[in-house]
């Protein structure tokens, strides 16, 4: 296992390569929803303020608030197990 990679559940979050492998396989994110994982994995157990994920995923960039739900939304997706036709329920 590389030695930046941080494991959760069926996932591994490699941050130096900017990847997301569920399994062997890689996960499609947005630059902004993998900054805003990496935010939240880096800091197990940890309050991690809605300031800090925005800093985090744009930095030096105004951005609306909705833009942070959006994307944690999508990372909620991912949580989801896979159905029986391999889709997310």
């Amino acid at each position: 296992m590389d030695g930046d990679a941080i494991s959760f559940g069926p996932f591994r979050l490699l941050a130096a390569q900017r990847v997301l492998l569920e399994g062997d396989k890689p996960v499609r994110l947005g630059s902004g929803a993998f900054d805003i994982l990496a935010a939240l994995v880096e800091c197990p157990g940890e309050v991690v303020g809605k300031h800090q994920l925005l800093a985090r995923a744009w930095p030096q960039t105004f951005v609306e608030e909705s833009n942070l739900k959006i994307q944690v939304s999508a990372l909620h997706l991912w949580r989801k197990p896979r159905g029986p036709g391999g889709r997310r329920e």
